[in-house]
């Protein structure tokens, strides 16, 4: 048997009550997906909903993780 540590990126995309969505998003830490004229955060699929992902290239990102 083997042990195998994994870390999930994804963060819950709640709309209200989740601190950790909504300092990701006033710290402008999320991937982005180009959509028309401005960006908006790239959704994905993590279980059971909707995900954010950092952008670990983003400056303070990596502090933030």
């Amino acid at each position: 048997m083997h042990y195998i540590p994994i870390i999930d990126a994804g963060v819950a995309k709640r709309s209200s009550g989740y601190d950790v969505y909504t300092d990701g998003v006033d710290k402008d830490i999320f991937i982005k997906a180009p959509v028309g004229e401005g960006d908006e955060i790239f959704t994905g699929q993590v279980w059971p909903n909707d995900a954010a992902f950092p952008d670990f290239f983003a400056e303070g990102a990596s502090e933030w993780w």
